[in-house]
């Protein structure tokens, strides 16, 4: 990752947690869990150098290159994956209903990871 594209991940990761907490305010539950989601995804773009083309991709390589060398902590890659499953529910699955608690607690924890 080229220095020029870490501003850019940090604002994306802090304008999907703003999304977030709006949508999560209005009720819109599971827009907030897939911005939540989006807001760690691009944090995690920000921790490591490697070129990835899909989710699953970039959850692997987390884990395999930074989780497993000790950079980072465990309940990073849980957080990560725990937010993806819950993001495909909330965009894709037709009986997935998200509720106030769900939403809070994703938000949350994309919120521990993306201090300021």
């Amino acid at each position: 990752m080229s220095h020029k594209s870490i501003p850019f991940y940090w604002r994306r990761a802090q304008k999907a947690l703003i999304s977030a907490r709006i949508l999560v305010e209005h009720g819109l539950y599971e827009d907030s869990i897939s911005r939540s989601y989006y807001a760690v995804l691009h944090a995690a773009l920000l921790v490591y150098n490697i070129k990835t083309h899909s989710h699953p991709a970039v959850i692997r390589n987390f884990g395999k290159y930074l989780i497993t060398s000790g950079e980072i902590e465990k309940e990073w890659a849980f957080i990560l994956s725990r937010e993806n499953s819950f993001r495909s529910n909330a965009d894709y699955a037709e009986q997935f209903e998200a509720d106030h608690e769900l939403a809070r607690q994703l938000l949350q924890d994309a919120d521990n990871l993306l201090p300021g």
